[in-house]
């Protein structure tokens, strides 16, 4: 495991991300997500069946295991926790790596602001907003 923690160039939350068939260093995001409604009546406690979160990272050395919170802010308690996720870094410090991961059936208790951090190797690297109506 490393010690050395790579720098989040980007964090995204999304609908999907597919390859790009045309440049296989490209991706396609799909629906930028910001905040989720409910369609569903009484609408909570909801489960929101799928969320991409799409990261690029650059400067890790090493391996290390990267992981998705999704935490209620104003109470910081864990909704959901993702399977760990091993990585293992180029040798080349410069390389740009992406990661996607796949947030299925995320429970939100009640409305209001959650955080989706990426943590890697149990410390939180990065962290995006999201509104939950």
């Amino acid at each position: 495991m490393s010690d050395l923690a790579p720098v989040v160039r980007h964090m995204l939350l999304c609908d999907d991300v597919r390859p790009d068939s045309n440049n296989a260093e490209n991706v396609n995001i799909q629906g930028h997500v910001t905040r989720i409604r409910s369609r569903d009546q009484p609408p909570f406690p909801l489960r929101h069946p799928s969320l991409c979160v799409y990261v690029v990272l650059s400067g890790g050395r090493g391996e290390g295991e990267f992981q998705i919170a999704v935490r209620e802010a104003d109470t910081d308690q864990v909704v959901f926790t993702s399977p760990g996720y091993r990585v293992a870094f180029p040798t080349d410090p410069l390389a740009v790596v992406g990661l996607i991961f796949r947030v299925r059936d995320c429970p939100f208790p009640r409305p209001g602001l959650y955080v989706v951090h990426l943590e890697f190797n149990v410390r939180s690297l990065a962290q995006e907003p999201l509104v939950v109506r």
